[in-house]
C-alpha cells in the first residue's frame, strides 16, 4: 500500500521509526541520561548499573507507547510482550550484566532473558521494521 506522498507503508514505517529513535534521543540528553556504559561497568555502584537498565527499559517503553510499569507486568499482550523482549535484549547487548542479573531486573528468570535475545536475534534478521527500531534505540546510548 502507498501513501499520500507515494512511499509505500514499510518505508513511512522505517522513517517514523528513525523519527522517533531521533525523539528518543533528544529526550535523554534533555534529562541528562545519555546511557553511556563504561566498559567496566560491573565496578560501578549498584545503582548506576540499575540506571543503566532503566534507562533502556524507558526508552524502549517510551518508543513503543506503553509505561514501563506495563513493561515490567505479568501481562502477556502482544503490545506488551514485544517491547519486553526489545528491552530484555538491549540490555543483553548494551550492557554487561549476567542473564540473572537482568533477569532480576525485569522480574524474570534468566531463562526468560535467553529467550528473548533468541527471538529478537531471529526477527531482526526477517524484520527490517523492528531491525530499523531496535537499531534507532540503540543509537541513543552509544553516543
Amino acid at each position: 500500500m502507498r501513501t499520500d506522498i507515494g512511499e509505500t507503508e514499510d518505508e513511512f514505517r522505517v522513517k517514523a521509526t528513525v523519527a522517533t529513535g531521533k525523539l528518543l534521543q533528544l529526550l535523554l540528553k534533555h534529562h541528562g541520561d545519555n546511557g553511556d556504559n563504561e566498559e567496566n561497568e560491573d565496578d560501578d555502584p549498584p545503582e548506576l548499573q540499575r540506571s543503566t537498565v532503566e534507562a533502556i527499559q524507558n526508552a524502549v517503553a517510551a518508543s513503543y507507547g506503553v509505561t514501563r510499569a506495563e513493561m515490567l507486568s505479568e501481562r502477556r499482550n502482544i503490545k506488551i510482550i514485544m517491547p519486553r523482549h526489545v528491552a530484555m535484549y538491549l540490555c543483553r547487548e548494551l550492557t554487561p550484566r549476567s542473564l540473572p542479573a537482568i533477569g532480576r531486573m525485569f522480574g524474570r528468570d534468566h531463562t526468560s532473558i535467553h529467550s528473548a535475545n533468541e527471538k529478537i536475534t531471529r526477527l531482526i534478521t526477517s524484520d527490517p521494521v523492528l531491525a530499523a527500531k531496535i537499531e534507532t534505540i540503540r543509537a541513543g546510548f552509544e553516543q
